[in-house]
Parts: structure tokens; C-alpha cells; sequence
């Protein structure tokens, strides 16, 4: 199964001090790089900066194409 997240989840299990449940639920997560982007954007404004790291569980990778917006 892939389990992939965006921002959102992240940061509400990180502010319950509930991050830990994600890898006890799933072995492994990835984020789109877009996601990992809009949470370094968020440290400016208290977002934690781990939340950016990738872990031996959440990983990010390249935003899939539907993702991409097209002008």
C-alpha cells in the first residue's frame, strides 16, 4: 500500500504530540515535494522544522505529474 500525506495531518499530530502514531500505523509515508515545500514555508510562522526532515519513514518525493499545475 502507499500512504501519501500533505501538510495538514502533519502538522495537527505534530501539535497533539501524536507525530509518532504515523509509523505505528504505516511503515512508510511519502510527501510530494510541493508538501514539503509549503512546510518549510510554514517555519516562518512557528510550523516545527522536523516536520521538514525526512525520517526512515516519511519520505519526499517528486510531486506525481497530475499534481503539477499546467498553465
Amino acid at each position: 500500500m502507499i500512504v501519501v500525506t500533505n501538510t495538514s495531518p502533519l502538522i495537527a499530530l505534530d501539535r497533539i504530540g501524536q507525530l509518532e502514531l504515523l509509523p505505528e500505523i504505516f511503515s512508510f509515508i511519502t510527501r510530494p515535494e510541493s508538501v514539503t515545500r509549503e512546510i518549510q514555508e510554514g517555519v516562518t510562522l512557528g510550523y516545527p522544522d522536523r516536520l521538514v526532515m525526512d525520517t526512515e519513514w516519511l519520505k519526499t518525493v517528486v510531486d506525481p505529474p497530475e499534481m503539477v499545475l499546467r498553465k
